[in-house]
């Protein structure tokens, strides 16, 4: 989603909507809603549960086509992908994204039903915070170079490499967070210890992210003062992915929110996603590639082909595939289904947004 040419001006929606959909809002309504209803509060009214009800529902109307429109894009035309036939220079990492990591997966998977334990399986639960957050991340970053774009501010190759290598050193220290210590974690019934890491290398990271931090406000005035222009929704969507999302949900712990308000951001990182993806695709109406009818179909076969990948068809699995409980739990076949899910979509979004291929580049950036 970075690349330098574009003829677009404007915005994605409109300032107001782009603010809402692109995360930046998280960075108000957070701090207000648990200075309005802290913990204390929820649980003498007795609507925590509800509470936590809804936005994980929310989460969940979000994520479904969130996942499965990435997966779409992925695989439309794969044969001619894989062929050098589109995107000639992409064409090793589209058989990389989609065909030999997930086969690979499988394979681990399958192994781990194999020998009814979860010695290895638990690895896989880390191998998916640390492919998920470098995800939030990068697409942090893409949302202010997409922007940016859009308003005809442009960064340099340097500017562009330090706003990337900012973006990484918080996924990697959030993870870094994650596994300081050893703690006893669990996911859909999966019992797991982090890494261990001790105190020390947190701390270092603690010295860099804030180093890093400093240059890339320099960084950002000196934009400003230069060109007395800023992506504002984009800068925003930025700092909410990189220092709000990831180190609250990767760094402080995915499992244990320090209010449950922090379960909103898979809700807001999937609209951000959809977001894009759908101003992608009508920008390929507008250019008539594809008919209304299919941007139709896209849209609405999303979210069914979301809802039987990571709730139908794994829950009919756990139902109906016999497996030892007393070693898996319950919800074995939920959890390697998130899991796959999870770690292959950091493969596909290595690919589908790169600023090689032609929908990104000719739809994403191109004139409404």
């Amino acid at each position: 989603m970075n690349t330098p040419n574009s003829t677009h001006t404007g915005h994605i929606v409109s300032p107001l909507f782009d603010f809402f959909l692109l995360g930046g809002v998280s960075l108000i309504a957070f701090p207000l809603v648990m200075y309005a209803f802290p913990l204390a509060t929820l649980d003498a009214l007795k609507i925590l549960p509800l509470f936590a009800i809804i936005i994980f529902y929310l989460d969940y109307l979000a994520g479904f086509p969130h996942f499965a429109y990435s997966y779409q894009l992925m695989y439309q035309d794969f044969l001619k992908k894989i062929t050098g036939h589109i995107d000639r220079p992409l064409q090793y990492r589209y058989v990389l994204a989609g065909i030999i990591v997930p086969v690979a997966m499988v394979v681990f998977f399958a192994f781990c039903y194999i020998q009814n334990n979860t010695a290895l399986l638990q690895h896989s639960v880390n191998v998916m915070l640390l492919t998920a957050g470098w995800h939030y991340a990068k697409q942090g970053f893409g949302i202010l170079i997409v922007t940016s774009v859009y308003k005809k501010i442009f960064y340099s190759l340097w500017e562009r490499r330090w706003l990337l290598w900012n973006a990484h050193l918080l996924w990697i220290y959030a993870w870094i967070m994650f596994n300081t210590g050893s703690k006893q974690k669990d996911y859909f019934s999966i019992s797991f210890l982090t890494l261990g890491f001790p105190p020390i290398i947190e701390k270092c990271f603690t010295v860099l992210v804030v180093a890093s931090t400093t240059v890339l406000i320099f960084l950002i005035l000196n934009k400003y003062l230069k060109s007395r222009q800023v992506s504002f929704n984009g800068l925003t969507a930025y700092i909410a992915s990189v220092y709000l999302w990831v180190i609250l949900r990767f760094g402080l712990g995915y499992d244990s929110p320090i209010h449950p308000v922090i379960l909103l951001i898979p809700f807001m990182h999937s609209l951000q996603y959809i977001t894009i993806v759908i101003k992608m695709k009508r920008n390929e109406v507008k250019q008539e590639r594809i008919s209304q009818t299919a941007f139709f179909i896209f849209t609405v076969f999303g979210i069914v082909i979301g809802a039987l990948i990571f709730d139908s068809i794994p829950a009919f699995l756990d139902k109906t595939v016999a497996y030892n409980q007393s070693v898996y739990g319950t919800a074995l076949f939920m959890f390697m289904f998130w899991i796959f899910i999870n770690i292959h979509h950091y493969f596909i979004d290595n690919v589908i947004w790169r600023r090689e291929g032609s929908e990104a580049k000719h739809y994403l950036y191109s004139t409404p």
